[in-house]
């Protein structure tokens, strides 16, 4: 999908300083994060950055899912020096909000293990709005980017030179085959310069007065007035489509889209609810294939369909038009309210939907049955959300009784897109801590079956376990105590075990950075100790901090659940990652250098620009 997009995208691309300044930036210090305001190229910029690395043999991983980095992660090579270009496009999109504190740490580990690489290059990108949000937030994560941890260099796409800014309305021009009469209107009294030099120019605007279907009923000696009214209206670019040019069925389906979800979505997912949407409309013949006709119209410029793993996926040809349709539904409530009304899936309720009145619709349609006209994304995500509402509102109901049973034995995470919004640990802090619903359920009867305790805890990390055992801990009292405790040691010591199989040393620095430093300028300096001792002696620390860890957490069980000590010291612990950070302190060098950009012209050389635009077209 990214690369076909690189494709079609790359004709239209101009090397601008910015793309130079990103490319020094990997070449010398690995990761890059490009911020940026809607629409100013930080996108492209990125995508020309992959196309760079991939003409040069580097392997591509991409994504836009920052609540997923362990798939991420798995699929980048433990050699550091494979080469491979990682891009996380929207870095800190809305689901970043929704991130935990663990998965923070996994993308500082992330960044920190790029850095620590030979032939591995990241590149992030967000807007500029919403990463100052998170700057407010003060967070861990993007407080390291103010400061050398990480060594993550920021570039503010934000500063595009004139002469870049003419090369870009220039290539969009002639790549869209914009007819030579609409070209000279701009080229009159040079009004090219007046659009390069407003004040609101912008590649994404640019791009859309370019297209050919946007000004097809616009005469040739009007285009220049079309150009500069988008220009200075530049909010008005998607409004004058949807309410004006639009029929009624295609505005439905791109609100619809819109309802789903910021990214892909399902096709089938979207002709079901625009099907049920429409047939509570009047005045729209539905002896025609409405779906079908409206989709055939937006493809040409609104929306794209794709492939993905032989499903048919759709969504926005441009993030803009969501953009566009966020603040027109925000002002337009009732078009608002109707999305709600005929809501068939539960991404819809959860995106339209304020977290006051979701609260409200839950209790609702759990209370009166109707729960099951709502369709999920499975049925782990259908149960673990009817058990938050029953958890979180004391809902008692023999009905629900299955579910709840379903769920303790396949605990689920309520997902939402991508990303986290209710833990399954949220959910079993909220269970167990309302008495009348744990007697009501039989909770406690059924976990205490034969085997039901450990498959229920399998579902857990060794920290989240921790915590699991000690919410259960007051609730399971004779004559299931026993039980409790015999499932809670065996668990937590698999826990343990599967811990200690796959320990990233990286995950402990800063802890061991005195062990890195020792180790390394013994090897660099005194020559007392080989690469391999180094690599040990790093190992043997990080060891010391995983045992550390485990007793700190053995200390938090109940007085009754008993780790040994013996069992902990004995612990066969699977380091790894030490290679990569000898490695790579020995072979660092120090890029002090100033770049010097490629720049033909300075900004204000507008001679070059009117030689530019006063070429044979």
């Amino acid at each position: 999908m990214l690369l076909s997009s690189i494709e079609n995208d790359k004709k239209f691309f101009v090397q601008t300083q910015a793309f130079y300044k990103a490319l020094h930036y990997l070449e010398n210090n690995k990761t890059l994060f490009i911020v940026g305001n809607p629409g100013v190229g930080k996108t492209i910029t990125s995508k020309m950055l992959v196309l760079y690395y991939a003409a040069i043999k580097y392997k591509v991983r991409y994504t836009t899912n920052t609540t997923d980095l362990q798939s991420l992660k798995k699929s980048i090579s433990q050699n550091p020096k494979e080469k491979e270009i990682i891009l996380i496009d929207d870095c800190f999109g809305q689901a970043y909000f929704q991130m935990k504190d663990s998965q923070n740490e996994e993308l500082l580990s992330l960044i920190k293990y790029i850095n620590l690489s030979t032939n591995k290059r990241l590149i992030l990108n967000s807007r500029v709005t919403i990463y100052q949000e998170a700057r407010e937030r003060s967070l861990e994560l993007v407080k390291s980017f103010d400061n050398d941890e990480c060594k993550v260099y920021i570039i503010d796409m934000n500063n595009i030179s004139d002469i870049e800014k003419a090369k870009i309305l220039y290539n969009h021009l002639v790549f869209n085959n914009v007819q030579k009469e609409y070209f000279d209107d701009i080229k009159k009294d040079k009004r090219y310069l007046k659009i390069i030099k407003h004040k609101n120019y912008n590649p994404r605007i640019i791009e859309f007065i370019c297209n050919p279907r946007h000004y097809e009923n616009i005469k040739s000696n009007s285009y220049y007035n079309f150009i500069l009214n988008h220009l200075n209206n530049p909010k008005e670019i998607w409004k004058d489509e949807y309410e004006r040019r639009l029929q009624k069925t295609d505005r439905i389906l791109l609100s619809t889209i819109y309802s789903f979800s910021d990214l892909y979505t399902d096709l089938d997912l979207i002709r079901k609810n625009f099907d049920k949407r429409l047939s509570t409309e009047t005045n729209i013949d539905i002896t025609v294939n409405q779906f079908e006709s409206s989709l055939t119209r937006l493809l040409e410029g609104f929306v794209i369909l794709i492939d993905i793993d032989k499903t048919k996926k759709i969504s926005m040809a441009n993030p803009s038009v969501n953009d566009y349709l966020d603040g027109f539904l925000k002002e337009n409530l009732l078009e608002r309210e109707m999305l709600i009304k005929n809501a068939t899936h539960i991404q819809q309720i959860k995106r339209l939907m304020t977290n006051s009145e979701y609260e409200e619709w839950g209790q609702t349609v759990i209370k009166e049955h109707t729960i099951n006209n709502i369709d999920f994304i499975n049925k782990g995500q259908k149960n673990a959300i009817i058990t938050y509402f029953i958890s979180k509102y004391g809902i008692l109901d023999t009905e629900y009784s299955d579910i709840i049973n379903e769920f303790l034995l396949n605990p689920f995470n309520v997902i939402y897109r991508v990303h986290v919004d209710i833990s399954v640990k949220d959910i079993i802090e909220l269970l167990f801590n309302d008495e009348k619903t744990l007697e009501f359920y039989n909770i406690v009867s059924y976990l205490s079956l034969p085997n039901n305790l450990k498959t229920f805890y399998r579902h857990f990390d060794i920290e989240d376990l921790c915590d699991i055992i000690n919410f259960l801990d007051s609730c399971f009292n004779k004559p299931y105590r026993e039980e409790f405790i015999k499932s809670s040691i065996d668990s937590f010591k698999f826990a343990i075990e599967s811990f200690c199989d796959d320990v990233d040393v990286d995950d402990y620095s800063p802890d061991v950075e005195y062990a890195i430093d020792l180790a390394t300028s013994y090897t660099l300096y005194e020559k007392i100790v080989d690469n391999d001792d180094a690599e040990s002696y790093i190992e043997d620390e990080v060891i010391e901090l995983v045992k550390d860890k485990i007793y700190d957490m053995v200390k938090n069980l109940p007085a009754d659940v008993i780790i040994d000590s013996n069992y902990v010291e004995n612990l066969d612990i699977n380091v790894y990652g030490a290679y990569n950070l000898v490695d790579s302190y020995i072979e660092d060098e120090d890029y002090n250098e100033e770049y010097k950009y490629y720049n033909n012209s300075s900004d204000n050389d507008d001679s070059e620009i009117d030689y530019m635009f006063n070429r044979k077209f």
